[in-house]
């Protein structure tokens, strides 16, 4: 036996690592107890050995046993790795010899690293615990052959057991806590931050995945059940780094589900920089919540073809290590005092949706019910304002409005608006929300959600507390941002037009208006409209009128005219006026109500 060999019999136990195994690097903000490296060890003088990954899986041929371990070759000149044997010793002392994938190496160059992977299914039911790895040397050329120990690997906390249901990491972390993923050759730093669960159509999902593969997704109709994962990650070493594969499984007490990264292609990491990865678990569309979430990566055991045949290949799983999810599957982190209209919305520095120089405030939240359509609707202006000195575009981020009972509500946006916001301006966006009768509006959660960089699925990029007002009846001076009107005075006409023996009925609105508008603020013709509507006595709208704010035909300062299109065989008095105001939505007209006034005179 040549003397390297005789070297590598005993295990050495070094206190560097020689192979990067991940240790990682802590935050002053955020500190965690620091996850020891896998033991590296002596295979031969130059070559040193640390276990990657074992995996232990059910499968309906027996258990499978899996193995991927890490080489690295010290030395100065190409090595050759010695002839070996890779077996496992369980914890009551049987012993299993795995097969070696036709892919591994044979020699190592200098300062290279490389990774060996073992498989083999055991026809066994019986559980089965790891508690030693070993290279074993075969002398199969003497008789009765010989077999040499190079060198015995003690596992203790290295191994995935996986079942349908319940399988284990390693190791485990609580929601929010900062991890490296053990076993891979990589320093960044991962912690998730939140999960939300949506319905996406199929379709979407295939059309995402196929946009990004360059190939074509056929429709479907369907609505899946997902739950989105979002992971900030952090690259505290010393130089770029490409997020090695992993994904996201999850599980419930019933069942696993397989998860995929939404990003599509390679995601480099610079020094210091922090950025946002996504991870979508589809689930079957139940109550079911997640308790878990497992770091999975995919190792490739290839069996060598025989008599001329093709290789085959085998995939298996490693959960790396697992995550608890908290209870009720929602992290959206709120701001904590009650938000104050007017104020800047505080968004996630690290989303990538609106830059930290576009400023976004919510200037009005009010609520009314639609009578006898059964619900009520919530409008929200919101005003957003480019503190760069160049244009930029104007922010297509979506909402979603969280009622007092925790029900989540879907907002809708006006249907146009400006692509780009110039340099120290303001520009006004409404959104809508339908709602049950029941809400008062009095406790929300609004959220802002970025649906495009991580499309077709929705993340949170922030959240405020806030509350919806609803406008009493009879008031005569209002606000609508960026304006603040007050009706001095005003008087409906009738407008007689004779038909034969009969007459049609028309109405005029005389008004008197004071109207102020706030600076830097950009009105085009998206924005929203002033609505009259005619009621009359049995609760029946009898005349409608849409009044511009911008434009040349826009309400001005002091007296003017609106013209109903009213067209009654029956005079109607006395009229209630109703004042909304209103903006086109791709689901229709929404509106808000401002006031309601009585009819005093003919």
């Amino acid at each position: 036996m040549n003397k390297h060999w005789k070297t590598a019999m005993t295990a050495v136990l070094i206190g560097s690592t020689i192979i990067q195994v991940g240790v990682p690097v802590l935050a002053a903000d955020n500190p965690q107890a620091a996850v020891a490296a896998p033991s590296n060890y002596g295979l031969t003088d130059t070559i040193r050995a640390a276990v990657k990954s074992l995996a232990v899986e059910t499968t309906p041929s027996g258990t499978r046993i899996a193995a991927t371990v890490r080489l690295y070759n010290g030395g100065t000149q190409k090595t050759r790795i010695p002839d070996h044997q890779l077996r496992i010793r369980s914890t009551d002392g049987n012993e299993y010899t795995l097969n070696a994938s036709a892919a591994n190496k044979g020699a190592l160059q200098p300062n290279e690293i490389g990774e060996l992977v073992y498989m083999n299914v055991i026809d066994s039911g019986t559980p089965i615990t790891i508690s030693q790895l070993s290279f074993v040397y075969v002398d199969e050329y003497v008789y009765p052959k010989t077999e040499t120990p190079l060198l015995n690997i003690p596992i203790d906390k290295q191994v995935w057991y996986a079942s349908a249901v319940g399988s284990q990491a390693a190791e485990s972390r609580e929601w929010g806590e900062s991890f490296t993923i053990p076993g891979l050759n990589s320093s960044l730093r991962y912690t998730p931050t939140a999960i939300d669960v949506q319905y996406v159509s199929t379709a979407a999902q295939a059309a995402g995945a196929s946009a990004a593969a360059g190939t074509s997704a056929s429709a479907a109709s369907s609505t899946g059940r997902v739950a989105l994962v979002t992971m900030l990650v952090e690259n505290p070493g010393v130089g770029r780094e490409t997020m090695p594969e992993f994904r996201l499984d999850g599980q419930t007490e019933q069942k696993n589900y397989t998860g995929k990264r939404a990003e599509q292609g390679p995601i480099t990491v610079d020094v210091g920089e922090k950025k946002y990865v996504h991870f979508a678990i589809p689930m079957d569309n139940n109550s079911e919540t997640l308790k878990s979430l497992i770091v999975t990566t995919t190792e490739t055991y290839v069996q060598a073809g025989s008599q001329g045949a093709a290789s085959a290949s085998t995939n298996f799983d490693v959960g790396r290590l697992s995550v608890a999810v908290p209870a009720g599957s929602q992290t959206d982190t709120v701001q904590a005092d009650p938000y104050t209209m007017g104020n800047l919305i505080a968004m996630d520095p690290v989303n990538k949706l609106i830059d930290g120089k576009t400023e976004v405030s919510l200037m009005e939240m009010h609520i009314h019910d639609n009578g006898d359509t059964g619900y009520k609707t919530v409008v929200g202006k919101f005003k957003l304002t480019n503190r760069n000195d160049i244009p930029v575009p104007l922010p297509a981020f979506q909402t979603e409005l969280v009622g007092s009972g925790g029900v989540t509500f879907a907002g809708t946006r006006q249907s146009n608006a400006a692509a780009t916001l110039n340099p120290n301006m303001g520009y006004v966006i409404n959104y809508s929300f339908n709602v049950p009768k029941a809400e008062t509006g009095e406790q929300l959660k609004l959220k802002l959600l970025d649906a495009q960089t991580a499309a077709p699925y929705k993340s949170t990029i922030a959240a405020i507390q806030t509350a919806a007002t609803d406008p009493e009846a009879g008031g005569t001076a209002f606000k609508l941002y960026p304006f603040d009107i007050t009706l001095n005075d005003w008087i409906i006409a009738t407008l007689t037009t004779p038909t034969g023996s009969s007459f049609v009925y028309n109405y005029k609105l005389s008004l008197n208006l004071d109207i102020k508008q706030a600076d830097d603020v950009l009105l085009d013709n998206n924005f929203s409209k002033l609505r009259f509507e005619l009621v009359d006595n049995l609760g029946r709208i009898v005349g409608t009128a849409d009044s511009e704010l911008t434009g040349p035909n826009k309400l001005v300062n002091g007296k003017q005219t609106v013209t109903f299109n009213a067209k009654s065989e029956q005079l109607d008095y006395p009229l209630t006026l109703n004042v909304y105001e209103s903006f086109d939505t791709p689901n229709g007209q929404a509106k808000r109500f401002i006031t309601s006034l009585k009819q005093q005179n003919g």
